[in-house]
C-alpha cells in the first residue's frame, strides 16, 4: 500500500484504484518528491551558512556582534589638534611616599572609585554614553589601541576615545557633536538636563509640573539627589540610590576596602556613612563627618556640583577628588576662618541683607590633587571648591574650602602667566604674583559661603512671593554666573576691605609677607582672560564677563587702543576700589531679589560686550593651552 504522505491529507489508496486515482496518486507523489528535495536543498544552505559565517566573518575582519558602531565625525587631525589645547601636566604629591603602607592602599581603592565614577558620569549627561564608550573601547583593542581594563579609558592611541572622556561624552566644549554612529542616534547638540529629566519634556512642562507641587513633594523634584521621570500624562521623582543602584554598589565596595585599609579612624567613620549614604540618598551624616576630616588622604566623593544641569541648576552630578593634604600650608591660612562674619557684618549691601550669625565655621583645607573621576575629570579643572552646596546641611555645618595647590601651580605657570605677557601692559607684567593668584582663589571660595543665600524681598500684597526661597532654586539656569561672578569680585573686594581695615586692628599674616594689594589686583585681570577662554556656555566664564564688562565701564581697567593690551588703573585706585564695591554689591543684590530676570539680562549684556571688545584679543592667545589635562601617577588598578 502507498504510504501517506507528511505533506498530504489525500487518504491512502489501493493498488488497484481506477486509472483516474492512480494518476492523482502518481500526480501527488511526484509534487511530494520535489517538496523533499527542495527542503534538503534549503537546511544545506542554512547549515553551510552556519558553519562558513564565521570564517567569512575572520576574512573580513568582522565578528558577529551586533552592537552599532561609533565613530569621529572629524579627522583624527583636528581632534588632536582640539585636544592639543588642553595641555597634559602630572598630577601627583611629593607627601605620598612618606605615608604609611595602609595609606598609600586606601589610596589606590579611592582612586578606583573616581575612576568607576566616570560611568556614572557620564551616564548622567546622556544615556547612551556607556554604550558608546563600550563601542569604541572595543573598536580601540581590535586596531591594536591599548586601554584600561573595564571603562575603556584610554592609555595611549585612539583619539576618539580619548576625546570622548576628556568631554565625558559625545560632545566636545562648545557642545556640538563629534561622534556618531550610522543610524545618527546621537542627538546633535548637548541635552540641557542630560538624562536627569525625561528627554521628551521641555523645560516649560517640568516647570509648570513642579510648581505645582508642594512640602515633601516639591522638595523632591528640586532635590539635588533625584532623577526625573515620567509617568503617565505626568513626572514622578526617583531618588539617585534608586536610579544607579547598580553603579553606586561598586564604587561603595570601593569606598569600603579603602575604609578597611586605613589606620585614621575619622577618615574610616567618613568613608563607610558615604558608602552608606548611596544606598540610602541621605547625605546629612557624611558630609558632617567630611567637614570634620583630620587625615591625611581627604577625598571628595559623591554628587556635588549642579552646573551641567541647564534647565534649572537643581541637580547634582556625581564627582570625585582624591587628595593628600599638604599640613604646612593648611595650618598658614586657618587665620581667615576666623574673620569672615566679620566681613559678612561690612558686606556692600543693605544690612538687612547681612547674615548676622554665620553659624559653623568654615574649614580650609591646602591639598595636593592626586586622582579624580566624574564631572572633575571632565573639561576644564576645577583648582579649588566650597562643598558642600546642600542649603539644609550647610545651614547646619558649613562648608569646607578645598584648594588644589599644585592644580593652582599648574595652570598659573602653563597658560596665566604666558596670557598676561600677551594682554597685560608690559609695566605691569611684574605684578604678576603666584600667591596672589592662590590666594583670590581661596577668598573667592570663602565668598560662596557669604552674602545672600535665600531671597529676602518684602511679601505685603504679592503673590507668589519669593521671600525665604532658596537662591540657586528662584534664579535657576542663570544660578550659577551670578554665583560665580559674586564669589570673584566680593573675594577682591575681602581681600581689600581686611587690609584696609584690619579686625582687631591686627593686619593679617597673608599682608605681612611684602604681598602688595596691585599684585592682587593685575594678577586678577590676567585671571579673567584666562576663564574668558572657557567658552560662553561656561559659568565661570559669563561670571567673568560680568565684572570685566563692569571694570572696564566704570574705569576700573581700560585698553590701550595702539597695543591691544589691558591695565589696571592703578593711579586711581579709589575708582578701582569703589567699582569693585559696587559691582559686589550689585550682584548680591540681585541674588537677595531673586531677580531671575536681571540676572539672565547682565549675564546675556556682557557677554555679548566682551566679545566684542576682547574677542579679537583672545584670539592671539590660540597657541597657549585654554587648560590642563591632569595625568595622574597613582593607579586605580
Amino acid at each position: 500500500d502507498l504510504q501517506p504522505s507528511p505533506f498530504s491529507p489525500l487518504p491512502t489508496m489501493a493498488a488497484g484504484g481506477s486509472e483516474k486515482e492512480r494518476k492523482l496518486v502518481r500526480c501527488v507523489t511526484a509534487v511530494n518528491a520535489v517538496i523533499i528535495v527542495v527542503s534538503l536543498v534549503f537546511l544545506g544552505v542554512i547549515v553551510i551558512g552556519v558553519v562558513t559565517a564565521p570564517k567569512q566573518a575572520e576574512v573580513e575582519g568582522k565578528d558577529m556582534d551586533t552592537t552599532p558602531t561609533f565613530s569621529s565625525l572629524l579627522p583624527k587631525a583636528e581632534l588632536d589638534s582640539e585636544l592639543a589645547k588642553y595641555v597634559e601636566v602630572p598630577f601627583t604629591s611629593d607627601l605620598i611616599s612618606a605615608m604609611p603602607e595602609s595609606e598609600q592602599t586606601a589610596l589606590r581603592h579611592l582612586a578606583r572609585a573616581a575612576e568607576d565614577m566616570n560611568e556614572l558620569y557620564i551616564s548622567q549627561i546622556y544615556e547612551g554614553s556607556p554604550a558608546i564608550a563600550e563601542a569604541l573601547a572595543r573598536q580601540a583593542v581590535a586596531e591594536g589601541e591599548e586601554v584600561e581594563p573595564e571603562m575603556g579609558s584610554p592609555v595611549s592611541g585612539s583619539s576618539v576615545l580619548k576625546s570622548f572622556w576628556f568631554y565625558g561624552g559625545p560632545w566636545n566644549e562648545t557642545e556640538e557633536k563629534f561622534i556618531d554612529d550610522a543610524a545618527h542616534t546621537v542627538p546633535s547638540s548637548r541635552l540641557p538636563g542630560g538624562s536627569l529629566y525625561p528627554t521628551t519634556a521641555t523645560k516649560e512642562e517640568l516647570e509648570r509640573w513642579m510648581g505645582g507641587l508642594s512640602g515633601a513633594e516639591h522638595d523632591d523634584a528640586t532635590s539635588f539627589f533625584t532623577v526625573i521621570r515620567k509617568e503617565g500624562a505626568s513626572f514622578k521623582s526617583i531618588p539617585y540610590s534608586e536610579e544607579y543602584a547598580s553603579k553606586l554598589a561598586g564604587i561603595a565596595e570601593s569606598l569600603q576596602k579603602a575604609a578597611d585599609s586605613t589606620s585614621d579612624e575619622g577618615l574610616k567613620k567618613y568613608l563607610e556613612a558615604r558608602a552608606a549614604a548611596f544606598f540610602s540618598n541621605d547625605y546629612g551624616e557624611s558630609d558632617y563627618l567630611w567637614l570634620g576630616l583630620n587625615s591625611s588622604i581627604d577625598p571628595t566623593i559623591g554628587p556635588y556640583e549642579s552646573y551641567s544641569d541647564e534647565h534649572f541648576a537643581y541637580k547634582a552630578f556625581f564627582e570625585a577628588y582624591i587628595c593628600v593634604v599638604r599640613p604646612k600650608e593648611t595650618e598658614q591660612l586657618q587665620e581667615l576662618r576666623g574673620v569672615l562674619q566679620y566681613v559678612e557684618d561690612n558686606l556692600p549691601v543693605s544690612p538687612s541683607l547681612r547674615n548676622p550669625s554665620l553659624g559653623a565655621g568654615a574649614a580650609i583645607k591646602v591639598v595636593d590633587q592626586v586622582y579624580s573621576g566624574g564631572e572633575a575629570r571632565s573639561g576644564v579643572q576645577t583648582i579649588a571648591f566650597n562643598l558642600p552646596n546642600n542649603a539644609t546641611t550647610t545651614s547646619k555645618y558649613g562648608t569646607k574650602r578645598v584648594m588644589m595647590r599644585n592644580a593652582n601651580l599648574a595652570k598659573f605657570d602653563r597658560i596665566l602667566r604666558p596670557i598676561a605677557e600677551r594682554l597685560v601692559e608690559e609695566e605691569q607684567l611684574d605684578l604678576i604674583n603666584f600667591d596672589a593668584f592662590f590666594l583670590h582663589v581661596l577668598a573667592h571660595e570663602l565668598m560662596h559661603g557669604l552674602g545672600p543665600h535665600t531671597v529676602n524681598v518684602n511679601c505685603s500684597n504679592v503673590v507668589n512671593c519669593l521671600d525665604g526661597k532658596d537662591v540657586r532654586e528662584v534664579l535657576a539656569e542663570h544660578y550659577s554666573a551670578i554665583e560665580e561672578g559674586k564669589a570673584d569680585i566680593s573675594g577682591l573686594w575681602a581681600i581689600q576691605f581686611l587690609h584696609d581695615n584690619p579686625p582687631n586692628g591686627e593686619p593679617l599674616s597673608l599682608f605681612s609677607s611684602g604681598l602688595g594689594l596691585d599684585s592682587f589686583y593685575v594678577t586678577f585681570l590676567a585671571s579673567a582672560f584666562r576663564s574668558l577662554r572657557f567658552g560662553a556656555k561656561e559659568a565661570h566664564a559669563q561670571g567673568i564677563a560680568i565684572q570685566l564688562q563692569q571694570l572696564m565701564e566704570k574705569g576700573a581697567v581700560t585698553r590701550n587702543e595702539t597695543t591691544n593690551r589691558y591695565r589696571v588703573n592703578l593711579e586711581n585706585m579709589d575708582t578701582v576700589k569703589a567699582a569693585v564695591e559696587e559691582i559686589t554689591g550689585m550682584m548680591m543684590t540681585i541674588q537677595a531679589n531673586g531677580d531671575k530676570a536681571g540676572a539672565a539680562r547682565l549675564k546675556a549684556d556682557a557677554v555679548a560686550a566682551v566679545e566684542a571688545v576682547a574677542g579679537k584679543d583672545l584670539e592671539k592667545l590660540s597657541d597657549i593651552p585654554v587648560d590642563v589635562r591632569p595625568v595622574f601617577a597613582l593607579s586605580p588598578y
